[in-house]
């Protein structure tokens, strides 16, 4: 199994509408990508990404 993570830093002005729709193209790749089984998107919520 190979586990690839992602993490963006949004844009100062980048709309909650605009960070929806990145989230639902990011979860549409399911089923496009062969062998991509599983898409997980949200927010990161650890303490240690603050800084």
């Amino acid at each position: 199994m190979v586990i690839h993570t992602f993490a963006f830093r949004w844009k100062p002005g980048v709309t909650s509408d605009q960070k929806e729709h990145a989230i639902r193209e990011i979860q549409s790749l399911q089923g496009q990508i062969p062998g991509l089984v599983e898409t997980l998107v949200g927010p990161n919520i650890s303490p240690r990404s603050q800084g």
